[in-house]
């Protein structure tokens, strides 16, 4: 979603043949923020896999100054 004043429903992504691992959904989130606007983004929708959660980690060190949960 992004806000426009109104919120925007930007993109959905699946993976077809690459693994889950940590480094690929980082590389697809961070794709997806860019084609947007990285610093445009208030929240994104994941579940807590851990996979997820290591995703994050090498997404915040990448871009400190966002809000990532």
């Amino acid at each position: 979603m992004i806000s426009m004043p109104k919120p925007l429903f930007f993109k959905a992504t699946a993976f077809k043949k690459e693994r889950h691992t940590a480094e690929n959904i980082a590389l697809e989130l961070e794709i997806t923020m860019k084609d947007a606007g990285i610093n445009k983004f208030g929240a994104i929708i994941t579940d807590n896999a851990l996979n997820i959660k290591a995703a994050w980690k090498i997404l915040k060190q990448k871009y400190p100054k966002n809000l990532w949960m």
